[in-house]
Parts: structure tokens; C-alpha cells; sequence
């Protein structure tokens, strides 16, 4: 059941006209808007839950910023927790999600290892509409991990009436809430995690001393036979919207560098006997579970197509003269004119574009332009999105702490390393405090390494929340502003038994 003041939390969540649903680095214009392409599905979208919604996105620089118009967001907001509480409706919606992202993953999949000599452009176009297609209607269906927080702070307020159980158990709680959430389905990240393992305890001590100067090709050929076929079917997790892929050397390191875990039994089990859950309280708990699962499916399918679309992107670039990058600023429309030879586009125009540029849904409905470039977007922002989800929201907060959400247990001092992409990871050595936007599977050897994490984004089944629990490290998600705080160098302590990050000194 629903809790009591659900509408007033999401009222809350959704004041003013925009939402700013997130805000990412190194996001091109090109795969974002196939990914939230919500005019093209709009109908999808409407039947499912209960309404379309007007978006806007901005590019600047690195930096791109996803808008949600909050009139409709909010009647999609609450269907969606009226299908998250309709426990039976739900694991349907779930197992049709985990369907399409199959679907549209086999369709990315003529682009992931192709003979590009038997694609002429029209085919190119074909095979590529078909992707986008089937991506598009994968992408709706997800959406629904997007609006999980009055089910998160139910779960807790469930767990926080057992307060007194759990300490008797030595259990704190959101070290139970954890628990209770985590999915044990394997999932093609952990495939890959189990992979590397294998692997490593086969070989890790073989090649650990001295491993840069070893000609694996020459000495292990085993291993060496094994890391390409790990690679072949492994190299696009973690992928995310840019890549790189996962290298044949990356995978040394890995293999080098990786400790191996071993199992520990649950608590779960003894979480649940002695707590005495409800069935309705355990159904709460499922479908948490049943959201992370969603979320893990939907992220491999966006590693796998964004790695699949980037190769396609590198072919027409190859055809028409640019870089795998301008063609990923190119608008849909571009790119079928280009591919379709009714269209030519000038350089200096795409540069212009990669400097600010914008996209809007039912523009007219909102007096506003489909596109725009350069200054006039800048100019759009300003005047429409200023200040937008950059409320705030910790003046009551000491000078120095930042506040988010627990989401792994500990207590630890260390050195920030902001985190923006893949190329950032190697700056994290033993004991820092690695801080992003939000993690990814690619971040996974620095995880490993980093004393805690703190993100700007996330939830209590985000991927940071996931592995800090795996991992066991402190965890502290959705502080809103630790990368724009938060700089190289500074000294913090992360108390992730509170939820607060202090800054003990500026660098």
C-alpha cells in the first residue's frame, strides 16, 4: 500500500517548472537524445504511465544537462508509484524491461563486429533506425528506476521501526537495509567480475612481479588465449557513453592488481527471521531487488549499444571526412541527410555546436525552438533554467559538511580524487576518497582501490550503492554538489554511519 503524504513527497521533489533529472560529463549530444528520444515514443511513454513528458537537454563544453518538465513529470511520477506498489503489474513491467533491452541489444549487435564493405549507406541508416527503435522503447520502459525514492524511504522507515531488534543482532541500519535490497542474480557486470577472478587466480602470481616488462604473447600463451576471449566478450562493459573499451593491457593490470574476494555468508537470512516482516513489508523489500535487477539490465544494454553506436559513429565518420566525435553532434535529422546524401554539413558549424547547443521536445508547446547552437542556446538556458536542481538545499548545513544518503556503513579519512570519466582513474591510489557525478562499472579498479565513495547523484539501488556494499566501503550518494565543492587534493572525512562528508582542509 502506498504510503500516507506519498503525492506531497513527489510535489516536493518536483517544485518549479524544471526538474533537472541529471547532470553528467562527457555525454555527446548523439546517443543522449536516441537514449531519451521520449517524442518519438511518446505514445509508449503515454500509455504506460499515464502521460508523456516534455524534456530539455544542454551540451557545454563536457558537460550535459537533462531538464523534465515537471507538470507532466509529476502525473508520471505518481503512476509510476502506483505500478511500483502493485506488486503482480510490476514483475510484468519488469520482465518485459529485461525482454526489450534484450531485443534491442541483438538488433545494436550488427554493429558490434562488422564487415563494414557490405554496408552501403542506406543499409548504414536502416540497421541504424532499427537500433534506435528498439532502444527507444527499452528506454521507456526503464525509466521507471528513475522514480524509486518514496519505495527507497519506505523501506527504511520499515527498517528503522527494528531498530532495536538489529542492535541486538549487531546490525545497524542501513547496513540491513543493504542487505535486504541486494540482488544475488548474476548479472553480465558480475559475469565479467567472476571472469576476471578466474583468471586471476589462475595466474595472478605468475606474472605479478615484473608484470609490464612480460611478453604475455610470448610466455603465457594460455593466458594469453584467455584474455582475448575475455576481451571479445567483455570488452564494452562499463562502456558507458564514450568508452574507451576495456584493453588488452587494462586487462593485465586488472588481473595483476585484483584481490581476490572470498564469499561471506548473508545476513539477510538472519535479518529477516528475527525481524518478523510482514508479507506486505517483504514485498517492499522485493521490488527494491527487482529495480536494482532492472537498472543492471538496462546498464549493460547501454554499455553494449553505446559501444555497438560507436563504431557505426567511426564508420560514417570514416565516409564523410569527420571525427567518430562531430558525428556524435550530429541531430537525427543530420545524420539521415548526410547518410541519405541530401545533406551536407560544414565543420565550423558542428564546432559551434560542440561548444553549447540545445534540444527541447514539443518545443511550440512551450514557445521554445527544437534546436539551437552557440549563443542562442546559452542565451535559452539562462532565461529558462538558471539556478534549476542548483537550489540550496544545505543552508542549514555547517560550513564545511556536506549532507547526502547512506549508503554503505564506515568512517574514513583520505585525499579527494574527482572522478568525470574513465581517464580520471589511474590519479586514485590506495586510501583516497574517489568523488563523481555518479560511478560506473569502468571505475571498478579504482573502487577497489579508494578508501570511500562519494557521489552527487544515486539512490539506495544506484551502482555506487551496489559495490561500496559488495566491497564494504563507506558510501555516501546524492550530496547534490561534492564535485563543484569537493577539489583535488582536499583532505575530508567521510562519516558514512551519518550520511555527512567533512571537509577537514582545503588543499
Amino acid at each position: 500500500m502506498i504510503p500516507k503524504g506519498y503525492k506531497q513527497t513527489i510535489d516536493k521533489l518536483t517544485e518549479g517548472d524544471w526538474y533537472l533529472l541529471a547532470k553528467r560529463s562527457n555525454i555527446p549530444p548523439m546517443p543522449i537524445s536516441l537514449k531519451i528520444n521520449f517524442s518519438s515514443r511518446a505514445e509508449i511513454f503515454k500509455n504506460i504511465y499515464s502521460s508523456g513528458i516534455l524534456w530539455a537537454c544542454f551540451w557545454h563544453g563536457d558537460e550535459c544537462e537533462f531538464y523534465l518538465h515537471n507538470s507532466e513529470f509529476r502525473k508520471v511520477y505518481c503512476a509510476i508509484n502506483k505500478l511500483l506498489y502493485s506488486f503482480k503489474p510490476f514483475k510484468i513491467h519488469h520482465a518485459k524491461t529485461v525482454d526489450l533491452c534484450a531485443k534491442a541489444v541483438k538488433k545494436a549487435g550488427i554493429f558490434y563486429d562488422p564487415d563494414w564493405a557490405k554496408f552501403k549507406n542506406a543499409e548504414l541508416l536502416k540497421a541504424y533506425d532499427e537500433i534506435v527503435k528498439a532502444y527507444g522503447t527499452a528506454f521507456v520502459y526503464g525509466f521507471i528506476t528513475w522514480c524509486s525514492k518514496v519505495l527507497q524511504d519506505h523501506a527504511r522507515a520499515i527498517v528503522v521501526k527494528r531498530e532495536k531488534i538489529l542492535l541486538e543482532l549487531d546490525v545497524d541500519v542501513n547496513s540491513a537495509l543493504g542487505a535486504l535490497i541486494h540482488s544475488d542474480k548474476e548479472t553480465y557486470y558480475t559475469k565479467k567480475e567472476h571472469a576476471l577472478d578466474l583468471i586471476a587466480k589462475k595466474y595472478q602470481k605468475k606474472i605479478s612481479d615484473g608484470s609490464r616488462n612480460i611478453d604475455i604473447h610470448k610466455k603465457f600463451l594460455e593466458l594469453d588465449k584467455k584474455i582475448e576471449k575475455f576481451l571479445y566478450n567483455y570488452k564494452w562493459v562499463g562502456y558507458d557513453y564514450n568508452g574507451p573499451e576495456m584493453s588488452y593491457g587494462e586487462t593485465v593490470k586488472a588481473i595483476v592488481q585484483r584481490e581476490i574476494k572470498t564469499e561471506e555468508k548473508s545476513v539477510k537470512e538472519k535479518i529477516i527471521k528475527y525481524c518478523k516482516f510482514t508479507p506486505a513489508e517483504l514485498e517492499i523489500f522485493e521490488v527494491l531487488i527487482l529495480l536494482s535487477q532492472t537498472k543492471d539490465v538496462r546498464n549493460n544494454a547501454d554499455d553494449f549499444i553505446h559501444f555497438c553506436l560507436d563504431n557505426f559513429y567511426e564508420e560514417v565518420g570514416k565516409r564523410f571526412g569527420f571525427s567518430k566525435k562531430e558525428v556524435k553532434y550530429l541531430w537525427r535529422e543530420e545524420l539521415t541527410g548526410l547518410l541519405g546524401g541530401t545533406k551536407t554539413i560544414n565543420k565550423d558549424y558542428i564546432k559551434e555546436k560542440m561548444n553549447y547547443c540545445a534540444m527541447i521536445t514539443a518545443a511550440k508547446k512551450l514557445g521554445l525552438k527544437d534546436y539551437c547552437i552557440g549563443a542562442e542556446a546559452e542565451k535559452l538556458k539562462n532565461r529558462f533554467f538558471s539556478g534549476v536542481g542548483q537550489e540550496d538545499k544545505h543552508k542549514d548545513e555547517q560550513p564545511g559538511v556536506l549532507k547526502g544518503v547512506v549508503a554503505s556503513v564506515g568512517k574514513v579519512t583520505g585525499r579527494v580524487k574527482i572522478v568525470y570519466t574513465f581517464a580520471d582513474v589511474d590519479k586514485v591510489k590506495k586510501g583516497d576518497i574517489l568523488v563523481a557525478y555518479m560511478t560506473s562499472p569502468r571505475f571498478m579498479s579504482a573502487l577497489t582501490r579508494c578508501g570511500a565513495i562519494v557521489t552527487n547523484e544515486g539512490g539506495l539501488t544506484c551502482h555506487a550503492a551496489i559495490i561500496a556494499r559488495e566491497l564494504k566501503k563507506p558510501c555516501v550518494i546524492g550530496t547534490k554538489i561534492a564535485t563543484k565543492v569537493l577539489k583535488d587534493g582536499d583532505l575530508v572525512e567521510v562519516d558514512a554511519n551519518k550520511g555527512i562528508v567533512n571537509i577537514v582542509k582545503k588543499r
